[in-house]
C-alpha cells in the first residue's frame, strides 16, 4: 500500500493563491504590475508547479504583437535566495527556480517572482511569475503530471498530440495509459497510444454550426519503477474541438479592357468580380505573354476585393500579342475559385481609364 500526495488542479491552485498570502516578499508600493508584453512559462508550456525540494526550469517570452525578449534580470526587491527557494539565470530569458524548503504538512504554497524584463525595441517592464511548490508529509509520495499543452485546441476532423511531463520533482514516470473509464473510440474522437507518454486524439466529427465542444481525456499514470509503483494517479487532459461553418462555394468572373494609349503606356485591365460576393478576398492575378514570344513576360498583382467583391487589377504593356490572365480568389474563410481568360490586344477594347 503506497500514500501519494494528491496534485491539486488548476482552479484550485488559483483559489489558493488568491486566499493565502505570498510566501516571497514583493518589491514594495513601487513595484511595476504585471507586464502586459511578456509572460513566464516553461519550455513546454507546462504549469509552473514542482514538488518540495524540485527544480523547475522556466523562461519569459513575449505576448503576441509585442517585440521580442533581449535580456531578463531580478527584479528592484527580489532576491536571488530566501528560505525557501534560490533563483539562477540560466540564459538571457531562461531561470532556474530551486525549492529549498522541504517540509510537512501537505500543502501549496505559492511564490511570486519578480523579473525585469528589456525588449528588442528598448522598453521595460516587470513580469511576475507565480511558481507553486507542493509539499508533502513525511509519509507520502511525490508525484504528479502536467499534461501538455493545457488545453490542445484542433479544427474538427484533425488531429493533435497530448503529452504527460512529469512535475520536476516528483517520481519517474513508469508507464501511462488510459482509465478504465476513458473510451478509445467514440462517434466523436479516436484516442491512439504513442511512444513517450504521447497520445494522439483525432476530432471524427465534421459537421456546423460553429462551435467549440470541449473533451476531457483521462490518462492513468503509474510513477516509480518496475515492480516498485509508488503511485498511480490520473491526470486529466483538456481537448478544445472548433467546428467551423461551412465553406460557401463562389464563382470568379475575369473581365478585361485594353488600350493602345501612348500615355503613360498602353496597359491591360483585369477586373474582378465574385458571385455571392466575398467582399475582403484576396486576389492573385498573373498575366503572361505575349506567348508569341519566346522568352515571355510574367506579371503578378495582389489585390483585396472592396465591399462589392470586386476588384482590379492593372497591368502595363510594351508589345502586340495574346496573353494569358489567371485569378486565384482566396475568400476571408480560406475557400479559394479561379478563373481565367486569354485574351489578344491587337484591336484596342475599351479603355482603362486614368
Amino acid at each position: 500500500m503506497f500514500a501519494a500526495v494528491l496534485v491539486l488542479g488548476a482552479a484550485t491552485l488559483a483559489a489558493l493563491a488568491a486566499a493565502a498570502p505570498s510566501a516571497s516578499p514583493t518589491a514594495g508600493p513601487a513595484a511595476v504590475a504585471v507586464g502586459p508584453k511578456s509572460r513566464c512559462t516553461t519550455p513546454d508550456e507546462a504549469p509552473l508547479t514542482l514538488f518540495h525540494g524540485g527544480r523547475l526550469q522556466f523562461i519569459i517570452v513575449a505576448n503576441a504583437g509585442a517585440p521580442a525578449v533581449s535580456e531578463t534580470a531580478l527584479a528592484v526587491g527580489q532576491p536571488e535566495q530566501t528560505a525557501d527557494y534560490r533563483l539562477t539565470k540560466l540564459a538571457a530569458a531562461e531561470w532556474r527556480f530551486q525549492s529549498l524548503r522541504v517540509d510537512r504538512p501537505n500543502r501549496t504554497v505559492l511564490h511570486r517572482v519578480q523579473i525585469q524584463v528589456s525588449f528588442s525595441d528598448g522598453s521595460q517592464e516587470v513580469v511576475r511569475c507565480d511558481v507553486y511548490v507542493i509539499h508533502r508529509s513525511g509519509g507520502a509520495v511525490s508525484a504528479g503530471a502536467n499534461c501538455v499543452p493545457k488545453a490542445l485546441r484542433i479544427l474538427h476532423g484533425q488531429a493533435g498530440v497530448l503529452r504527460i511531463v512529469p512535475i520536476p520533482g516528483s517520481a519517474p514516470i513508469l508507464s501511462t495509459g488510459r482509465t478504465n473509464s476513458q473510451p478509445a473510440a467514440t462517434p466523436n474522437y479516436q484516442i491512439l497510444r504513442l511512444a513517450g507518454n504521447r497520445f494522439s486524439f483525432r476530432s471524427k466529427k465534421v459537421d456546423p454550426p460553429p462551435r467549440v465542444e470541449t473533451y476531457v481525456v483521462r490518462i492513468r499514470v503509474k510513477y516509480g519503477r518496475p515492480k516498485a509503483i509508488v503511485a498511480s494517479l490520473i491526470t486529466k487532459c483538456v481537448v478544445l474541438v472548433e467546428h467551423a461553418a461551412p465553406a460557401t462555394a463562389f464563382v470568379v468572373q475575369v473581365k478585361t479592357t485594353y488600350d493602345h494609349d501612348a500615355a503613360p503606356q498602353p496597359d491591360v485591365c483585369v477586373d474582378i468580380a465574385t458571385s455571392p460576393p466575398q467582399p475582403g478576398a484576396q486576389a492573385s492575378v498573373r498575366m503572361l505573354g505575349p506567348i508569341e514570344q519566346q522568352a515571355a513576360q510574367g506579371q503578378e498583382q495582389n489585390v483585396v476585393l472592396d465591399s462589392r467583391g470586386a476588384g482590379r487589377a492593372r497591368f502595363l504593356v510594351n508589345a502586340i500579342g495574346t496573353y494569358q490572365i489567371a485569378a486565384m480568389v482566396t475568400s476571408a474563410s480560406g475557400t479559394t475559385s479561379t478563373a481565367g481568360v486569354t485574351i489578344n490586344n491587337a484591336s484596342p477594347s475599351g479603355n482603362c481609364g486614368p
